[in-house]
């Protein structure tokens, strides 16, 4: 089975807009101060979209358009394009200056260009885009910032919930081919936001953005959230809630895609079978994938809304079984 494919671009995309303060502290701390945080930035993608050309939709990099307020009393409000690029290519220094050069033009205010450069080719360092013909030069600098510059102890140490993100990507970087590491890895990572402390608002988008960044094969997937049910701290167990809710919406969003694509009406039935099946697969460590064929002859919409009920609040698969009527066979 082939290893799934991490979502660099979609973990990056949602972290610009929850995690936008802590990412310009640890990245670029001078942005940072220019910004009147007491006053709300505003995401602008549907600006940004307007200077993007057509076939760069679906592009595999997240970039965001933020106004804000600068701290500078008297100053305009400004832009902030960010761009992260999770793969080295040759375009992205041309298409941070055509952004700048049309986004000032549509906006007349002025604009930084930050770009994120978290791949893994420590050589590859675009700063600059220049253009020269008999003299006449343009040559257009915008910020960047390198991930790999970071050191593993420094983002291990800090408490800035963008360096449990970076670290996450270095772990889907380095376990590409090696999914036994990765869901080692995986907990090691989660032991060490655990023991930090993270707030119970920024643990669960930091989880959501791990999952994205290392996804597991089917079975290692299982198990990694089975052993997530063995931690029996009371601040772990909150986290596991969690866990809990992100297994149903995954599971869920999975079913009702399979429940359309076998002809199904609107795939809801499967959809909620899919989502009992994984909450499941994360509530009770004695739990038998065997077991989930008694859930596929379920039909009845109340009778599928009382199995997620007893999933939620039982302790155990056999206790589950035996509540639905199931033999455990």
């Amino acid at each position: 089975m082939s290893d799934p494919t991490s979502d660099f671009d979609g973990a990056w995309k949602e972290a610009t807009e929850v995690f936008l303060q802590p990412i310009l502290q640890l990245l670029k701390p001078e942005i940072h101060r220019g910004i009147d945080w007491s006053r709300p930035v505003v995401y602008l993608d549907t600006e940004l979209r307007k200077v993007a050309p057509d076939a760069e939709h679906g592009r595999q990099h997240a970039d965001r358009l933020i106004g804000f307020t600068r701290t500078d009393p008297g100053l305009d409000d400004a832009l902030l394009h960010i761009e992260a690029q999770s793969q080295p290519t040759a375009q992205m220094a041309f298409r941070m200056y055509r952004y700048h050069t049309r986004l000032f033009e549509l906006h007349a205010r002025p604009v930084i260009s930050l770009a994120i450069l978290a791949d893994d080719d420590p050589r590859w360092r675009p700063e600059f885009y220049q253009h020269e013909l008999w003299g006449c030069r343009n040559r257009f600098e915008f910020l960047s910032c390198k991930l790999l510059d970071f050191p593993d102890d420094e983002l291990f140490h800090s408490n800035n919930p963008v360096a449990k993100l970076i670290l996450a990507q270095r772990i889907a970087q380095r376990t590409a081919r090696n999914s036994p590491e990765r869901f080692r890895m995986k907990l090691a990572w989660l032991d060490r936001l655990l023991e930090q402390g993270f707030s119970k608002d920024d643990t669960p988008k930091l989880f959501r953005m791990l999952e994205r960044m290392t996804p597991l094969t089917r079975d290692l997937d299982i198990e990694f959230h089975r052993q997530l049910h063995q931690y029996r701290t009371h601040r772990t167990m909150t986290f596991i809630t969690t866990l809990e809710q992100f297994a149903m919406e995954k599971g869920h969003s999975q079913g009702i895609s399979q429940g359309r694509a076998e002809g199904r009406q609107t795939g809801l039935q499967t959809g909620w079978i899919q989502a009992i099946k994984s909450l499941v697969a994360v509530r009770f460590p004695d739990w038998d994938p065997a077991w989930n064929h008694h859930l596929d002859t379920v039909q009845d919409a109340t009778r599928l809304e009382e199995c997620l009920r007893l999933a939620g609040t039982l302790s155990s698969g056999r206790e589950f079984l035996a509540a639905i009527g199931k033999p455990q066979d």
